[in-house]
């Protein structure tokens, strides 16, 4: 790029998003009354502009700067769009070169006229540099002291290789090549690498050197795909070293397993279906020309290599192609990889390579150019890597659970079962074993355990009902230690530890209760679990009922066979979870079921029956008990009694019987107070025993009275 004198304009312009016709007008108007070049002040100085171009178009922009510069600026095919540009100064140089950086474009002078574009092609000769220019040498000739350096931004392939067959003088033929914009930024030695630089990141697409021309075309292979049918039967014949075969409605498979297990050839079909011969009958022929006709009947054709004979479909003309196109079949065998995993490793890094995977025996076919079949040969031997596995065994959780929820640097394909259920093979590099060991060690744990002590209480009330029994406070002496076991005698022999809980208030008023009859333990138990699982409780009792039928003719109840159930009792469930703070979450269902009063048992019909839910989700802390209430009903009876023979006469009767009618209003209450068992401790079992087996007295009582004889023993 030559140098360019200073020029100015003393001119301010803002140009929004408005037309491009406008953008002239407006530049028109404001350098009509300025002369091309730029003046100066009268101190000499270089006047100054000012450009301000929102999303204005390229060409406009270029018009402007032309105007102001007063240099012939244009723009190729290749610069289209909007761009946004803002400028201060007086130096065209500086205004230009940043206008071209911003917007990754390029010039070329030429004539003291400049070419923008977004791609700049360039030979340099020796440590010369030609900008633009043909050249006579051929394009596939390489020179060490000529390269070809092409930096393109945003332009198809087809308008590169135009340029590049223009600037070089190189014919170059293509067909229609997908519409891409590609930036590429290369620098070879020849025309012809230049230009499959150019197609490279189209898959199939590869560039063919004639001798006269340079041809850019794209490869493709036609496969069969033969329907399925049902198959039927084959008879197959030796007699020396020739052959009689009849078959009718066979698999292809099963003839060419057949034939080669009667000859003991190694035979590999590469047909993506089974196809069905339909009749096939010949007498005392060799085995190549059997094996020849069955395939061809099948539709099918076959190529040996390396002593293995390969069926492949007719209509790809396989053994046309390796004689005109170049092209040869390789045998690859694995050691280490599967064929399957290995053919779309292949195909996915070398889509002009065909590849067919030849089942599970390890081995896998490439076909291709010699070239192309080198490159996948070394590709296969990087992937062809053995792999030890490893065994590691899982303390507390199964390999169901493991599967479940896999750690985030392996995946399920690393791991197989090992069928126990306590172990798992891993197959992977070693640092990747030492990332999933460590990962291992956060979810294999022991999951906590947890205790519910549980106590479910049924409250009577009635009017008639008095609670006179009180508690008192005091000062603990050593002969009140009977009178606090005869206050709380029914509560001592529990085993849930009511007095620590609740108070001495509380327990004082429970435990007359349960002395007056007006409260009944309806369960006291410890239930036990892990977190996460669910506990059940069960207290129920069944009664069953045979089901009758009036007879019509007797009047006389019949029975029908048909028995029927009625469960009576409390069913309680605990789903327990433990949180990382220590909270427990419960999720508590429990059901209260009641049998009614068996008014009909002479006619065997079952008796009416009460059920009452509660479901709660709650959270409490490490021994924070839990109060589930309201489960209340409100029971009536009423019952005649009398004198017999004489209750059944009017007025008499009515006189002398006795009638009786009972109001029952009943509360279940259910108290649980969940423990998280320690993980580490290993005393959690023996102590949890011995605070289980503690009674009331040695927890409240025999502390006190320690402490009081050892305060008059000071005094």
């Amino acid at each position: 790029m030559e140098r360019i004198s200073n020029r100015s304009l003393r001119c301010h312009c803002l140009f929004a998003s408005s037309p491009a016709r406008s953008l002239a007008v407006c530049l028109a108007l404001c350098l009509c009354a300025s002369p091309a070049r730029a003046e100066t002040n009268s101190g000499g100085k270089l006047k100054t502009a000012a450009f301000d171009f929102v999303n204005q178009e390229y060409g406009d922009i270029l018009y402007a700067l032309s105007l102001w510069s007063g240099f012939t600026l244009t723009a190729d095919d290749t610069v289209n769009g909007r761009a946004t540009f803002r400028y201060r100064g007086a130096e065209f140089r500086e205004a230009f070169s940043l206008f071209l950086k911003t917007e990754n474009l390029y010039a070329q002078e030429s004539g003291g006229a400049w070419t923008v574009s977004r791609m700049s092609l360039s030979r340099t000769d020796g440590g010369s540099e030609a900008n633009g220019g043909s050249s006579s040498a051929s394009g596939g000739d390489k020179d060490a002291e000529c390269e070809w350096v092409l930096d393109a931004s945003g332009v198809s392939a087809e308008k590169m290789l135009e340029r590049i067959s223009r600037e070089s003088g190189r014919t170059i033929v293509w067909e229609v090549l997908p519409n891409r914009l590609l930036s590429i930024h290369a620098r070879t030695q020849s025309v012809d690498e230049l230009a499959a630089l150019v197609i490279k990141p189209f898959p199939g697409w590869a560039a063919f050197d004639d001798g006269s021309a340079l041809h850019i075309k794209q490869a493709s292979l036609g496969e069969a795909n033969p329907a399925r049918e049902s198959a039927s039967g084959l008879y197959i014949e030796k007699k020396g070293s020739l052959y009689s075969v009849d078959i009718r409605q066979a698999r292809l498979g099963e003839a060419v397993d057949r034939l080669s297990r009667e000859e003991g050839n190694a035979c590999v079909s590469l047909l993506k279906s089974d196809p069905m011969i339909a009749s096939l009958r010949v007498e005392d022929r060799s085995w190549d020309e059997v094996f020849t006709l069955v395939a061809e009947q099948a539709g099918a054709e076959w190529i040996e290599r390396d002593g293995i004979r390969y069926i492949l479909p007719a209509s790809q003309d396989a053994q046309k192609k390796i004689r005109e196109g170049g092209w040869d079949w390789r045998v690859y065998t694995l050691t280490n990889v599967r064929p399957s995993g290995a053919k779309n490793l292949l195909a996915a890094r070398f889509p002009n390579l065909r590849c067919e995977a030849a089942g599970d025996g390890g081995v896998i076919l490439l076909q291709g150019e010699s070239s192309a079949l080198e490159e996948g040969e070394r590709y296969l031997e990087l992937v062809d890597r053995s792999q030890r596995s490893s065994l590691v065994v899982l303390k507390y959780i199964s390999a169901e659970e493991l599967f479940k929820s896999l750690p985030p640097s392996v995946k399920k394909e690393d791991l197989t079962d090992t069928g126990t259920g306590k172990s798992v093979f891993f197959t992977g590099p070693e640092g990747l074993k030492k990332t999933f060991l460590a990962e291992l060690a956060e979810i294999d744990r022991p999951k906590t355990r947890l205790r519910y002590d549980l106590l479910i209480m049924q409250f009577e009330s009635s009017s008639a009902v008095s609670w006179g029994t009180s508690a008192e406070m005091a000062r603990m002496e050593r002969g009140d230690a009977s009178a606090v076991a005869g206050r709380f005698g029914n509560l001592l022999g529990l085993n849930f530890d009511v007095i620590t809980l609740f108070g001495y208030t509380f327990s004082a008023r429970l435990d007359a209760a349960l002395s007056e009859n007006r409260a009944k333990v309806y369960a006291d138990t410890t239930l036990h679990g892990i977190s996460g699982e669910r506990v059940s409780f069960k207290n129920t009792t069944t009664y069953r009922y045979r089901d009758s039928n009036i007879d019509p003719e007797t009047g006389k109840p019949m029975y029908s066979g048909v028995t029927r159930e009625i469960v009576s009792g409390i069913t309680v469930d605990i789903s327990g979870w433990v949180s990382g703070d220590g909270m427990v979450t419960m999720t508590v269902a429990a059901a209260v079921s009641k049998r009614g009063a068996d008014v009909a048992s002479a006619s065997s019909n079952p008796p009416p029956t009460s059920e009452r839910n509660v479901t709660t989700k709650v959270n409490a802390a490490d021994g924070e008990p839990v109060i589930l209430s309201g489960l209340r009903q409100d029971d009536r009876n009423e019952g005649t009694a009398g004198v017999p023979i004489v209750s059944k006469i009017p007025i008499l009767g009515s006189l002398l019987s006795q009638r009786e009618k009972k109001r029952e209003k009943t509360e279940m209450v259910m108290y649980i107070v969940p423990h998280v068992c320690a993980e580490d401790s290993e005393d959690d079992g023996e102590e949890g025993a011995r605070e289980l087996a503690a009674t009331a007295y040695e927890r409240i009582v025999a502390p006190r009275l320690v402490e009081a004889a050892y305060g008059r023993a000071e005094r």
